[in-house]
């Protein structure tokens, strides 16, 4: 029987050709390498990270709720978490669109005091939980708490202690808008934004954010770090 590529190859490899247009040669070579990387590693300790979009058709309910799914690149993941590397010690960290669970991961390996993966997918919390799982057992060290919470994110109760929020532009423009002035009224302590694809990061500006860190291009594409104090 002939041997066929898996879905979480081709997801792969189409999600990496998609970037080129946006970034010069250099970069794109930079992404693929950390993108290979973690993927083998992934393979090893049967980590799912990827997947068929068709997997997610019995919970979409409209192109207006529901954004396509593609995880955050590992190099850009790397950037921005040691930018604000000696300010995560004993904070919160929260992954707004958690999906699988890739961002959750690459935060267990810093010193966040807990760590908070929320999504509306029961679809992919289920993996983002399974991989969280696989990743503290094969790692076999001390990591932060994680709690993986299948959940509308206006639902979620903020934590009011300093955070780390991470975001992959996972949301329309209503929601986004509704989810910062939450985020500022049920936390008054020092956060930190980690934004990637920041085509929204005007809407942190006018509640007072600040950038401390810019590395997107004219496409909106890379990151941003933001704070507020």
């Amino acid at each position: 029987m002939q041997n066929k590529i898996s879905p979480s190859i081709w997801t792969m490899l189409k999600t990496q050709f998609s970037r080129l247009k946006y970034w010069n040669i250099f970069i794109f070579i930079k992404m693929s390498i950390w993108e290979i990387y973690y993927w083998l590693i992934s393979r090893r300790s049967q980590i799912k990270y990827l997947f068929a979009i068709d997997d997610l058709n019995n919970e979409v309910k409209s192109e207006d709720e529901t954004l396509f799914y593609s995880p955050a690149p590992f190099l850009f993941l790397r950037q921005s978490f040691n930018f604000i590397k000696k300010e995560i010690k004993g904070k919160i960290f929260i992954d707004a669109g958690c999906g699988a669970g890739r961002v959750l991961l690459h935060a267990m390996d810093y010193p966040f005091s807990k760590i908070y993966g929320v999504d509306m997918s029961k679809y992919l919390t289920d993996i983002a939980q399974d991989n969280v799982n696989k990743y503290r057992k094969c790692r076999k060290k001390q990591m932060p708490e994680v709690e993986v919470i299948q959940s509308d994110i206006l639902k979620f109760k903020i934590p009011d202690e300093p955070l780390v929020l991470f975001l992959f532009d996972p949301f329309n423009d209503e929601i986004t808008e509704k989810f910062i002035d939450k985020l500022v009224k049920e936390n008054k302590k020092e956060i930190h934004v980690i934004y990637l694809s920041p085509h929204k990061k005007e809407m942190f500006k006018s509640k007072g954010f600040k950038t401390i860190c810019s590395k997107a291009n004219k496409y909106g594409r890379g990151f941003v770090v933001m704070n507020k104090k």
